[in-house]
């Protein structure tokens, strides 16, 4: 997809945490904040992008997803999470994560085309960071416009060759995986803080911030990660672009109003749901479903050596 600038001059940019198709938390979230009126219509002078894992695709909660997918017009742009990716393309080898159960084709059919990578302004967005290691060793451009038109072109020969690509494949060892570091679907917060490696300031999602009211940023400011954990959490959080060119967090919880004060839960409370991919700070992983991933990793891809 190309990748137009101009596209968002004069409107206010919004971009939606992971949703697990939590699409109630969600309506009111954005009627909140005037992106959607009372009947549930979209407002103009907005410009809404979600991160990714706009549908959860596990535990059975298909209804919820084929709800969640009815919205699409609440946003202009849908990326493509871990969470959708081995739904949408189930021959393509991509890892799965615990507690995925089948999905109808109702709630991924619609999803084939988005993209993977957007930008807005010098803003590159992805579901879960492109880390600044893994960038220049893959050729990532050094600028948003043009790393997310590479992205999104080099996930589209991913798809054909159905070959193994670092940057969409890697599963890092924060989360369970092989690999050091994790592509843009699996890479984790923890690990992409405190680095300054790479130019480009990113947003992106998958990792929970429950403690953080969904969201946070590392000390230069230049990254966000915005995920509250929503169907998992009952929370769901965005990002609003401020006149300075930054953003500021909103969030609110499932039968509460404005929560962007005290912390109000914590982000070991989503590792019973999904262990593979949101473990609080400072937990390993449990084993169980290190070993799930690894031996989908191997059959998968039964060249592939840990390291």
């Amino acid at each position: 997809a190309k990748m137009k600038r101009e596209f968002v001059l004069n409107l206010r940019t919004m971009i939606v945490s992971d949703l697990h198709g939590d699409h109630e938390t969600c309506r009111r979230l954005l009627r909140r904040e005037g992106v959607l009126d009372e009947l549930g219509n979209r407002l103009p002078g907005w410009h809404v992008v979600q991160v990714g894992d706009l549908i959860h695709g596990g535990h059975n909660e298909n209804y919820r997803d084929l709800a969640m997918v009815e919205h699409l017009d609440w946003f202009d742009v849908v990326l493509i999470g871990n969470h959708e990716l081995p739904h949408v393309f189930p021959k393509n080898g991509f890892p799965r994560f615990a507690g995925q159960t089948p999905m109808h084709s109702r709630a991924t059919d619609p999803l084939k085309s988005n993209p993977v990578a957007y930008c807005v302004g010098d803003w590159l967005i992805t579901h879960a960071g492109l880390h600044p290691y893994l960038a220049p060793l893959h050729g990532v451009p050094g600028n948003a416009h043009d790393a997310a038109e590479y992205l999104n072109e080099r996930f589209e020969k991913r798809l054909r060759s159905r070959e193994f690509d670092p940057l969409f494949d890697s599963v890092g060892r924060a989360r369970g995986g092989w690999d050091l570091l994790g592509g843009i679907f699996w890479c984790d917060w923890h690990d992409m803080r405190w680095t300054d490696k790479y130019p480009v300031k990113q947003v992106m999602g998958h990792t929970p911030r429950v403690r953080h009211n969904g969201y946070e940023n590392d000390p230069t400011g230049n990254l966000w990660c915005v995920d509250a954990g929503a169907g998992l959490s009952g929370m769901v959080s965005a990002l609003i672009s401020t006149d300075g060119g930054g953003w500021r967090g909103v969030s609110l919880k499932r039968g509460r109003d404005d929560i962007n004060n005290p912390r109000v839960s914590d982000d070991s409370d989503l590792i019973g749901s999904v262990p593979l991919h949101d473990p609080p700070d400072g937990d390993d992983m449990g084993t169980g479903d290190t070993y799930l991933l690894r031996a989908f990793t191997h059959r998968a891809f039964p060249d592939r050596k840990p390291g």
